[in-house]
């Protein structure tokens, strides 16, 4: 059995074996790579899976806008229209399906699906004439707004086996659903019965749930994770716009910006990391990287002033538009490399004798645990008091 002294000198040598042993930390490189156009001028990417393929919209020769898909292998792919001449894609989930709006031949715009073998299908609408599908999960759910027979703006989710549902209000007349994750939780932003309008997270067990602001009168959500992780934007009490992001142990934390007063956050990875775009000191604004570790980093643009991230998978590639030298604004794709986990010595040492201090708890493919009156190694949960642990971020 180990003894309280023996205890405290084999905890002490293996947090300065561990401070030892910490990574040192270098600049992540970061490369960009021009999506190009379907002929015409201007193109934006808005989604991106785990397997690299990218999907928004693009000018064509002709001067149409439409939605594409991009892959490394094929380039950019137009996905055609409802029987008009305008679509736009705004998700894509890991089974290639891709979820927009398009203008049908009588010329209103309705929200679609697209697969590899059925092409385009349109989604239809709550009542109303026009939709949008801004998300889409594995699963197959999608999710977006629609006008109901009333005229309001409600957000919906749909399901091949349902069709499309209202997800109502937080009490106001409008709403918008703009993500979903794996799990079926849904974000998006409605107007409430003051007047304002704040960021929801909804969930077919609870419904819409207010998440606040950043002490100001209105927030968004974009994006949220497997994890439950939500972000978007939201407004402070000095009303200058702030990226966020939420979770249900910390509520709402402002992410902060590059060199300026405003960002704003549109998508999270399941690993924790941001995709949006910040103010710069120019005046201008750039596509941005937010991690827990390193804070928001500038991505920069394809040469020209300005640029927006507007996607990210768990691979890290970041999905937008940028200006390009020429003047033109393409699709943009951002890949940082560089450290891919930062390594954070967290120490605890309680007084001996007495129940020791838990202070991590997660799965982990390792963990080790220096106990009162044991130690060893750990591959599972750890849910017993301990002294010190090193884990990753």
């Amino acid at each position: 059995m180990l003894t309280k002294k023996r205890l405290l000198r084999v905890s002490l040598i293996v947090v300065v074996l561990l401070l030892l042993s910490q990574p040192a930390v270098s600049r992540a490189e970061i490369r960009v790579i021009d999506l190009g156009t379907l002929g015409g001028w201007y193109s934006t990417a808005a989604g991106i899976n785990a397997q690299g393929q990218v999907v928004g919209s693009s000018t064509t020769a002709s001067g149409l806008d439409r939605a594409f898909l991009w892959t490394a292998q094929g380039g950019m792919q137009d996905l055609g229209a409802l029987g008009g001449g305008y679509s736009s894609a705004f998700g894509i989930n890991e089974r290639s399906q891709v979820v927009g709006s398009s203008t049908t031949a009588s010329g209103v715009s309705h929200a679609f699906l697209w697969t590899r073998q059925g092409g385009i299908q349109d989604l239809g609408a709550l009542g109303g004439s026009s939709s949008q599908a801004l998300g889409i999960n594995t699963r197959g759910q999608v999710v977006g707004w629609s006008n109901t027979a009333s005229g309001e703006q409600h957000a919906f989710i749909w399901t091949a086996q349902g069709g499309m549902q209202d997800l109502g209000t937080l009490g106001g007349p409008s709403s918008a659903a703009t993500g979903i994750n794996n799990r079926g939780q849904v974000v998006g932003w409605s107007y409430t019965a003051s007047g304002g309008f704040h960021a929801f997270l909804w969930t077919s067990g609870t419904g819409m749930q207010d998440l606040g602001t950043l002490g100001g009168p209105s927030s968004e959500a974009f994006g949220i994770n497997d994890r439950g992780q939500v972000v978007g934007k939201a407004l402070t009490a000095s009303f200058e716009k702030r990226a966020f992001l939420w979770t249900a142990q910390a509520g709402m934390q402002d992410l902060g910006t590059l060199d300026s007063s405003w960002s704003t956050a549109e998508s999270i990875s399941n690993r924790g990391q941001v995709a949006g775009s910040s103010g710069v000191a120019s005046g201008e604004q750039h596509a941005a990287l937010w991690t827990s570790t390193g804070g928001m980093q500038d991505l920069g643009t394809l040469g020209g002033p300005y640029s927006a991230a507007t996607g990210i998978n768990d691979r890290g590639q970041v999905v937008g538009y940028s200006a390009t030298a020429s003047g033109e604004v393409h699709a943009a794709l951002w890949s940082v490399s560089g450290p891919v986990k930062t390594f954070l010595p967290v120490i605890s040492l309680p007084t001996l004798g007495k129940r020791g201090n838990l202070f991590f708890y997660g799965p982990s493919p390792w963990l080790r645990i220096v106990s009162r009156s044991r130690s060893w190694v750990s591959k599972g949960r750890a849910s017993i008091p301990a002294l010190l642990c090193y884990a990753p971020t």
